[in-house]
């Protein structure tokens, strides 16, 4: 539900206290879980080098149509990715402070869900992000994510005998149910 994206942020240890969010105004507060996946967000998109206008189209879609952020959110949110997808900070910091934020498993392979679609939204998974999203999977203790199906789909295929010529964008489509179009 989204108001689990809407709460006010508990108070947080001081050891804890690494992430330094970009300034907002007092009213506009993002929780804590949005405060480590949009850098997550940012870093993943920014991984193969360049952000591309189909992951920005998907990360802006997730904020408005998923999570239902209000236009003031939604500032801030693109303020904090702009900032983030340069930051000097590591992917697996931000995946700490993910982890910090204790989200639900469904929320987690949700996120898994969202990093695959941007992985494919520019036509081509990269070796970086398809680093990334192994790092992500193995560091959050994930189970049999789409992520894994998808490995599975490629191991599948590559002990296959038979010449079928699909491609990683196919293969990816397949596992999260959606065909090409």
């Amino acid at each position: 539900s989204a108001k689990i994206f809407m709460i006010q942020p508990p108070p947080i240890p001081n050891s804890a206290k690494t992430i330094t969010p970009p300034p907002m105004p007092p009213e506009i507060v993002l929780s804590p879980l949005l405060l480590a996946l949009i850098p997550v967000l940012a870093i993943f998109c920014k991984s193969d080098g360049v952000v591309s206008k189909p992951e920005i189209d998907l990360v802006n879609s997730f904020f408005t149509s998923v999570l239902n952020l209000n236009q003031e959110h939604r500032r801030s949110a693109i303020l904090l990715f702009q900032k983030s997808k340069d930051s000097q900070l590591s992917f697996a910091h931000y995946l700490n402070q993910l982890a910090l934020a204790r989200p639900d498993p469904a929320i987690l392979h949700m996120i898994v869900d969202l990093l695959m679609a941007i992985a494919i939204s520019d036509g081509e998974i990269s070796t970086a992000e398809e680093s990334l999203l192994s790092n992500l999977i193995e560091q959050l203790n994930l189970a049999d994510s789409s992520y894994h199906q998808y490995q599975r789909r490629k191991q599948q295929r590559h002990k296959s005998t038979s010449p079928r010529q699909t491609s990683q964008r196919s293969e990816y489509l397949a596992t999260l149910g959606l065909s090409e179009g």
